[in-house]
């Protein structure tokens, strides 16, 4: 009873400051992913509790702030609830409140922090995260610049691996590999993923050469 009066109070609170501070705020990783898909956005997301008194000073210290909502607003802003939904919280490795990340549109961790940056710490850690995203469109990396029907071959051998979909993670990979110019280190990633992928399907023997050729 105390925990879901605890929770109610919780969600009525970041609703009201989410809207006072003009920005939409998803609820959950999915609907975030989503949406930074379609708008081809980079993701914010606080994993929080609404105990957390370093939590409750960014929402109402921090996040109202007018540098800090120019940074915030170039972002899909999602934000989680960790003691509700402690499987996303396990998922993020997030061991303390507040757990800051930011992730790419198809999921990959671009960055974090681990508890309370202030607000200045905070336009620094975000504004780095668009200017390596910047970066990155200019001149995009093999995983990105090798594709099959538009989606790229080492995400998507990496999200089959994730899903534990070991023979698609072959397909995708050994795609990415035969048709890679550069032995770079998306190369050498796409080949640390097969060997783990051979090595679940019980060819370890195959696996061999893409490990030792991932770890030199």
């Amino acid at each position: 009873m105390v925990r879901t009066a605890v929770i109610f109070l919780f969600t009525i609170f970041f609703a009201a400051s989410a809207q006072a501070e003009g920005l939409e705020w998803k609820t959950s990783i999915d609907s975030g992913l989503q949406a930074a898909r379609q708008s081809n956005r980079l993701m914010y997301v606080e994993i929080v509790a609404p105990w957390c008194g370093y939590c409750r000073k960014l929402r109402t210290q921090d996040y109202p702030r007018a540098a800090v909502q120019k940074v915030l607003a170039q972002f899909v802003t999602v934000t989680i609830d960790g003691d509700a939904t402690p499987e996303v919280a396990n998922r993020y490795g997030a061991r303390g409140y507040p757990t800051l990340l930011v992730l790419a549109p198809d999921g990959r961790i671009l960055g974090r922090l681990d508890g309370y940056p202030g607000s200045a710490g905070l336009i620094r850690f975000l504004e780095s995260k668009l200017d390596e995203n910047q970066m990155a469109r200019a001149e995009p990396s093999r995983a990105e610049a090798i594709t099959e029907s538009g989606r790229p071959l080492l995400i998507r051998g990496m999200n089959s691996f994730d899903s534990g979909d070991l023979t698609s993670t072959l397909k995708y990979l050994d795609l990415y590999i035969a048709n890679a110019a550069h032995k770079d280190s998306d190369y050498a990633l796409a080949r640390f993923y097969r060997g783990l992928s051979l090595i679940g399907l019980a060819r370890s023997e195959e696996a061999r050469t893409d490990l030792d050729f991932a770890a030199r």
